[in-house]
C-alpha cells in the first residue's frame, strides 16, 4: 500500500479494516510516497506475546515533527485477544531499534470503546503489536520503556525518560513510578526521584511517566571517561503491588553540544496573535558530526519569558508550548531557553504580538469547564439562542489564524444591551485566563432581546450572538405534602421548617405533625436534599415520635453547615417525658448531624442545655468550618409558673466530646430572638430583648477571646421603636441584619463604626401590612437577597442592587402559615414554605 503525501496537508493511508495511517499536515518536510507492508511475525520478548500483524513503514529514515507526531491506529479484535489468552489492557505498540536489535515501545493508547489502539509514530521502522499473558487476580504495573528524547544522548544536555505505565487490572491505577539513576562508574544508585505522568494529553497517553535528568549530571568529561547512564524504572498500583522486576537499561553518550550552538524551530521574529500557541522545538549542533541531526531536539531545563509577553507550559516530549497573553494591541517580547550545563548554552526567541489576523471566528456555548455543547455562530451566521433572566450561560469564542492556531485567550468581547428594557438585561465575567469564558447574569426580572458582539483587531471579524430572555418561574420540586403519614390521620400541622445549603446541596428540614380524632398523632423532623443535578431525596427524620396524644412541640429549628455536613438544633417540649411542668426545665436542646456513609442523623454530644434552666423558645446554631456553637436563650422559673426574674442568653462550643459555655451571659433581660454567626473564626451573636420599660431592643455583640462586647451599640430605628430580630448573617466579612421595627421590615450592616439602613426604612410593599419573618442570604456571585412574607400571605424576594432592593417575585399561592426559608444552590434560589399544614419546596428558575 503507497500513497503520495503533501507536505502542507497531511493525508491517511489505509489498509483495510485494520489499520490506518495519519499523518498530520506539517508533519513531513517535504513531499514523500509513503509505503506500507505486512510483516508477519514478530520476535518476542520474556515478558510480551507477539500477536496479531506485523508492519514495516518506509521510505527508511523517515522523521515526523515530535510536536506533531504520525498516528497509528490498528483495530483489535478482544475476542481473538482473549482466545490467545491476553490481557486487554497490556496491549503495547513496539518499533524495531535496528541499532540494539531490540523492540523498543511505542506511545500507545486504548480505545476500548471502539477497539483499537492509537500509537504515536515518531520515525519509520517496523512496527508490531504485543501483549502479556493473562493472570487470575491483582497483577503487577506494567512498565515498557520509551525511547528518550533525545534519541541520541547529549552529554552536557537533559535527558527525558520516557516509559509507558498501566496497571493492567480492570479496577487497577498507578500510585507511584520510581525512577534511579547513576554511571556506570558507581557501584549503587545515586539518585531516586519520582516520575510524573506527561503534562501534555493532546499528544501522549495519559499512561506516559517521564522525568527530566539534568544535564549536569551527565557532563562531557563522563563520556571522555567511556561511562554510561544506568537507570531503573519500578511501579507500584493502588493496592501496593510493585512491578515484578525493575526496567533496566544502559545508555551511551555519544554526543555532546557543541557551546553556543543551540536553536529552534522556529526563525527569527515571529508574529503570534494574543491568545495563540507555538511549538518551540530546541536544538543543537553536535561534536561528532558537526551537524544538527535530523528529528533530534533536546528539553529545555530553563524556560524564560521577556517583557511578560506570554506563558510556558512544562516542556514536554513533543516540544516546549508557548502562548501569547499580553493584551497590548502590538507589543513585542522574547522567549529565552536554556540548559543549565558545564557548557553555557542558551537561546533566545524573539515574537511581535498582534491582535488580530485572524481568519475565522466561532462562538460556542459551554458548560462551567469550558467544555464545547454546541456550536452557535460562525462569521456573518447568527442565530438566537434563550435563557432565563437571572440563570448563568457560559460561552467560548475560538479563531483561527492562517497557520491554524486557535484562540486561546481573547479579550475583546462587548454586550450590546441597545434593545428596549426597563432596566439591564446582563453583564459580563471576561476574566478568564485560558479561554474566553463568558457569563451572562440578569439583574433585573425583565424580558427581552439582547445582542452579545464578540469582534476582533478593531471589527476586522465580528460575530453578533441574539441572546432572548425569558422572565424566571417559581417552579414546584415538591408540593403540598406532610409525611407524618398517621395512618387515618385528620388533622396536620407544619409549625416550624428551616432550609441551609453549601452551595451544590441544600437540606430542607420540617416539622410535621399528623393526628386522629381519637388523639392518635405522629411527630417527626422530616429532612430532605435537594441537589441540582439528582433533585430531591428524602433522608430518615431527625427525630420521629408517635402515641396516644403525644404533641412534643418542636418549637423551632436552626440549620448550620460545616462543610458539606448539616447540623440541626432543635427542642423537645416539655411532655417528651410525659411532664407539662415548665419548672423541670423539660425542654431540652440537642444537635444532630447528617452522616451521608450510614444515611443517619448522628447525635452531637449529649443534651446542650444540662443546666436545665427552662428554655425561652429562641436559639440558633452556627459553625467555624469545623465545629458547631450554639447561642439560646434560657431563664429560672418561680415554681411551676412561666414568669420569672432570672433571664440569660448561653452560648456553647462542642469541643468534639461536650458542650462547654464561652464566657457568661449576654444579657439579664428577656430575650426574645437570638442567631449566632461567624466571620472566619470570630463568632457573633445578634439578639432581641425586652428593657425595663417593655420595649423590645436589638443588639450585636461579638466574643474577643475573653468576653463578648457590643458592635455598634443599640439597632432600633429610633428608642420609643420596638426592634425585634428576624435573622443576621456575615456576607464578604461584613454584618448583615434583618428585624421588623413595629412590624415594618428593615435591614442594617455595620460599617465598622455605626449601623446603618440598606435602601429605604420599612421595605414593606404593602404599608398596612406586617411582616413578622424574613431571611438574608447571598448567591454564588456575591449578591445579596431578602425574602419575607407580609401578614397580606403575600411572599417577596428582592436582591441588593447598589444600595436599593430589586424585585425578583411576589407570590400569593401559599398564603396561611408563616414559614419563609430559602437557600442557593448554584444562582438558583430554592423556597420553602407552609401553610401550617402543609410543605412546599420550589425552585426561582
Amino acid at each position: 500500500m503507497s500513497l503520495l503525501i503533501k507536505s502542507d496537508e497531511g493525508g491517511t493511508l489505509q489498509l483495510g479494516k485494520e489499520l490506518s495511517f495519519v499523518i498530520p499536515p506539517n508533519s513531513l518536510e517535504k513531499d514523500t510516497e509513503i509505503t506500507i507492508e505486512k510483516t508477519g511475525k514478530a520476535d518476542e520478548n520474556s515478558q510480551f506475546k507477539f500477536y496479531g500483524q506485523g508492519y514495516k513503514f518506509s521510505p527508511a529514515g523517515t522523521q515526523f515533527a515530535m510536536d506533531k507526531p504520525a498516528s497509528l491506529v490498528v483495530n483489535y479484535d478482544s475476542s481473538k485477544i482473549s482466545e490467545q489468552n491476553l490481557n486487554l489492557r497490556s496491549q503495547q505498540m513496539f518499533y524495531y531499534d535496528e541499532v540494539s536489535n531490540s523492540y523498543v515501545a511505542v506511545p500507545t493508547s486504548i480505545d476500548y470503546a471502539n477497539g483499537r489502539l492509537v500509537a504515536q509514530v515518531e520515525h519509520f521502522t517496523s512496527y508490531a503489536l504485543f501483549a502479556v499473558p493473562s493472570a487470575a487476580g491483582n497483577n503487577s504495573p506494567l512498565i515498557t520503556l520509551q525511547s528518550p528524547v533525545p534519541t541520541q544522548i547529549h552529554a552536557d544536555a537533559p535527558i527525558y525518560i520516557r516509559a509507558d505505565v498501566r496497571d493492567i487490572d480492570l479496577d487497577g491505577s498507578i500510585i507511584a513510578v520510581k525512577l534511579s539513576y547513576k554511571k556506570s562508574t558507581s557501584a549503587t544508585y545515586t539518585n531516586e526521584v519520582a516520575m510524573q505522568p506527561e503534562n501534555n494529553t493532546s499528544t501522549s497517553p495519559s499512561s506516559r511517566y517521564v522525568y527530566l535528568i539534568p544535564s549536569t549530571f551527565y557532563t562531557n568529561a563522563d563520556r571522555l571517561a567511556g561511562t554510561t547512564l544506568d537507570i531503573k524504572i519500578e511501579a507500584w498500583d493502588n493496592k501496593s503491588l510493585k512491578s515484578n522486576s525493575p526496567i533496566v537499561t544502559s545508555y551511551t553518550v555519544n554526543r555532546n553540544c557543541l557551546p553556543n550552538t543551540l536553536r529552534t524551530n522556529l526563525t527569527g521574529i515571529q508574529n503570534i496573535n494574543v491568545g495563540f500557541q507555538r511549538n518551540i522545538i530546541l536544538s543543537c549542533r553536535n561534536e561528532g558530526t558537526n551537524s544538527y541531526l535530523t528529528g533530534q531536539y533536546i528539553v529545555p531545563e530553563v524556560t524564560t519569558v521577556i517583557n511578560n509577553v506570554g506563558k510556558f507550559e512544562k516542556p514536554g516530549s513533543s516540544g516546549t508550548l508557548f502562548t501569547a497573553t499580553k493584551s497590548d494591541y502590538v507589543s513585542s517580547g522574547k522567549v529565552e531557553l536554556k540548559l543549565l550545563s558545564t557548557v553555557s548554552n542558551s537561546v533566545t526567541q524573539e515574537f511581535t504580538i498582534l491582535p488580530g489576523n485572524v481568519q475565522s471566528l466561532s462562538l460556542y456555548e459551554t458548560d462551567s469547564f469550558g467544555n464545547k455543547i454546541a456550536l452557535l455562530s460562525k462569521t456573518n451566521e447568527p442565530q438566537t439562542i434563550s435563557m432565563k433572566e437571572g440563570n448563568v450561560k457560559y460561552f467560548a469564542l475560538e479563531g483561527l489564524d492562517g497557520y491554524g492556531n486557535i484562540v486561546t485567550y481573547f479579550p475583546w468581547l462587548n454586550a450590546d444591551w441597545n434593545v428596549p428594557t426597563n432596566g439591564d438585561l446582563g453583564t459580563l465575567d471576561r476574566d478568564t485566563p485560558t479561554s474566553l469564558i463568558v457569563k451572562l447574569y440578569t439583574l433585573d426580572a425583565k424580558v427581552g432581546f439582547s445582542n452579545l458582539v464578540a469582534s476582533i483587531a478593531e471589527g476586522a471579524i465580528q460575530l453578533t450572538q441574539t441572546i432572548q430572555i425569558f422572565a424566571r418561574q417559581l417552579i414546584d420540586v415538591r408540593a403540598n405534602f406532610n409525611d407524618a403519614t398517621y395512618a387515618g390521620a385528620t388533622s396536620f400541622f407544619s409549625s416550624a421548617a428551616k432550609m441551609t445549603s453549601d452551595g451544590d446541596s441544600a437540606y430542607a428540614v420540617f416539622n410535621h405533625f399528623q393526628s386522629t380524632n381519637a388523639f392518635n398523632n405522629k411527630e417527626q423532623l422530616s429532612v430532605y436534599k435537594i441537589n441540582k443535578s439528582s433533585g430531591l431525596t428524602t433522608l430518615p427524620p431527625i427525630v420521629s415520635f408517635s402515641g396516644p396524644w403525644q404533641l412534643q412541640s418542636i418549637q423551632q429549628l436552626s440549620l448550620a453547615m460545616a462543610g458539606s455536613v448539616p447540623f440541626v438544633l432543635y427542642s423537645t417540649a416539655p411532655n417528651y417525658n410525659g411532664d407539662g411542668e415548665f419548672s423541670n426545665g423539660d425542654i431540652k436542646l440537642y444537635v444532630k448531624k447528617y452522616d451521608s456513609i450510614s444515611n443517619t442523623w448522628l447525635s452531637v454530644g449529649s443534651i446542650i442545655n444540662s443546666e436545665l434552666n427552662g428554655l425561652n423558645f429562641t436559639y440558633s446554631i452556627a459553625s467555624n468550618g469545623t465545629n458547631p456553637w450554639v447561642a439560646y436563650s434560657s431563664y429560672r422559673t418561680n415554681g411551676t409558673e412561666i414568669p420569672s426574674t432570672d433571664f440569660s442568653i448561653i452560648v456553647k462550643r462542642f469541643d468534639g466530646t461536650n458542650w462547654v459555655p464561652v464566657g457568661a451571659s449576654l444579657t439579664n433581660n428577656p430575650p426574645h430572638k437570638v442567631e449566632i454567626q461567624f466571620d472566619g473564626q470570630i463568632p457573633y451573636v445578634a439578639f432581641s430583648e425586652s428593657d425595663s420599660l417593655g420595649k423590645i431592643k436589638l443588639y450585636v455583640k461579638k466574643w474577643n477571646g475573653v468576653s463578648w462586647i457590643p458592635v455598634g451599640g443599640e439597632l432600633n430605628l429610633s428608642p420609643t421603636l420596638n426592634a425585634s430580630l428576624h435573622d443576621f448573617k456575615v456576607f464578604g466579612g461584613k454584618l448583615y441584619l434583618s428585624f421588623n421595627s413595629d412590624g415594618k421590615l428593615n435591614v442594617k450592616t455595620f460599617d465598622g463604626t455605626n449601623w446603618i439602613s440598606i435602601g429605604s426604612t420599612n421595605l414593606n410593599f404593602t404599608s398596612s401590612a406586617s411582616v413578622y419573618t424574613s431571611k438574608l442570604e447571598s448567591n454564588p456571585n456575591g449578591t445579596i437577597y431578602l425574602g419575607w412574607k407580609e401578614s397580606t400571605g403575600i411572599t417577596y424576594l428582592v436582591h441588593l442592587v447598589g444600595n436599593a432592593w430589586k424585585l425578583d417575585f411576589s407570590n400569593n399561592q401559599i398564603s396561611n402559615g408563616s414559614v419563609f426559608d430559602f437557600s442557593f444552590i448554584g444562582m438558583n434560589p430554592y423556597i420553602i414554605q407552609t401553610d401550617g399544614q402543609r410543605s412546599w419546596i420550589r425552585k426561582y428558575e
